[in-house]
C-alpha cells in the first residue's frame, strides 16, 4: 500500500504555479482535489499523486478547456486563452490538508461554479 502523505490525493488543498506561453509571470491559485460533482476531471487525474515541484504540460484550447478543467475552470478565469492551442505549465507548489470550512466552501464553489460567495 502506498502512501499518499506529501502527494496529490482526495481532499488536499492544493497550490499549482500556472506558466501560459509566452508569460513571464505565474498565475498561482489554491484548490482542494478531488470534490467536483461529476469526480476528477482530466486535469486532476493528471495530477494524481503528483509530488510538491512536479510539473505537468497541459495543450488546450479555448473550447476544451471548460471539458478538461471542469467544476475548476471559474478558478482559472484570470487565463486568457487568446489563441487556438495554448500550452499551460504547471508545477505543484504546496500539498496541505485542508480545514473544514475549506473543505465545505470549496465543494459549495465546484457546485456553483462560482467563488463570488458560496451562498448560491
Amino acid at each position: 500500500m502506498s502512501s499518499s502523505k506529501g502527494k496529490v490525493s482526495s481532499i488536499k488543498k492544493i497550490r499549482l504555479s500556472i506558466l501560459r506561453d509566452g508569460s513571464l509571470e505565474p498565475f498561482t491559485f489554491d484548490f482542494i482535489y478531488g470534490i467536483g460533482p461529476n469526480g476528477l476531471t482530466p486535469f486532476e487525474m493528471l495530477l494524481a499523486e503528483k509530488e510538491i515541484g512536479s510539473e505537468i504540460e497541459v495543450h488546450v484550447s479555448a473550447k476544451e478547456f471548460p471539458e478538461i478543467f471542469g467544476h475548476l475552470s471559474f478558478l482559472l478565469q484570470g487565463l486568457s486563452l487568446s489563441r487556438e492551442n495554448t500550452t499551460l505549465r504547471f508545477t505543484v507548489e504546496k500539498i496541505e490538508e485542508p480545514r473544514q470550512r475549506e473543505i465545505i466552501k470549496a465543494m459549495a464553489e465546484a457546485a456553483t461554479g462560482c467563488s463570488c460567495c458560496g451562498g448560491h
